[in-house]
Formats: C-alpha cells, structure tokens, sequence
C-alpha cells in the first residue's frame, strides 16, 4: 500500500488531496441519496488497479456547529468554488470507491486542509 497526494483512475478522473469533489452518496454504507460535496482526505493504492479514497463531507454551516472540534468552517471562493458556507464533517470520514465521484468542484485552501488535520475527533 502507498499512500499519494494525487492519481490519475483509468477512467481519466485526476484526483489530488485536497480536492473538493461530487460525490453519489446513495452509492455508499451511509447514502442518503443525494450528490454531495466533500474533500478527498486521503488516496491510497492497494495495488495497481485497487485505489482507496478517504474522504470528509461537507455539509451547510450552523451556527451551532461553531462549539464542535471536528466541523471545520469552510467560506466559499474562487479556489473552492462553494456556493454557500461549509462545514468539513469529520466525524463522517469515510472510504468510498472512484466510481461514485461524479465531478470535481475546486479545491480546499492548503490553511484548511492543515486545519481538517488537526481537527480533533472525540
């Protein structure tokens, strides 16, 4: 296994750490049947036609999400393409497989990638 910061699938799709993308989440084991947006957290290849990707959600922003250490607010801009203000939902991390990314959206500043990191998960 070797973990990478981008990878290019056989189907074309360039995918880097960092990325923010569209994904089919009725295609995963907590769909709720809607495309949603997320950040590709991690790529992992297994072997050579075996990638892993871990991603964190991204959900609307509530205030109340402020008092929480594992949502991280996400404005929107240029760079990330959003329309509205974020939240990266790292409680909901997850592995899915390529086929369920449908597009990708922009990309999360280096700032608050560092800042998911850190982010602690109680």
């Amino acid at each position: 296994m070797k973990n990478k910061l981008f990878i290019r699938a056989n189907s074309g799709k360039m995918l880097r750490v960092g990325d923010i993308w569209w994904y089919d989440d009725s295609q995963t084991a907590m769909g709720t049947g809607k495309i949603r947006p997320c950040v590709i957290r991690k790529i992992i290849q297994i072997t050579p036609n075996c990638v892993l990707i871990r991603i964190v959600p991204l959900t609307e922003w509530e205030e109340h999400f402020a008092l929480a250490s594992e949502l991280v607010k996400v404005e929107p801009n240029k760079s990330n393409c959003l329309t509205k203000v974020s939240a990266l939902d790292l409680c909901q991390e997850q592995p899915i497989p390529l086929k369920v990314l449908v597009g990708r959206l922009g990309t999360l500043s280096e700032e608050k990638f560092r800042q998911m990191l850190d982010a602690q998960v109680l």
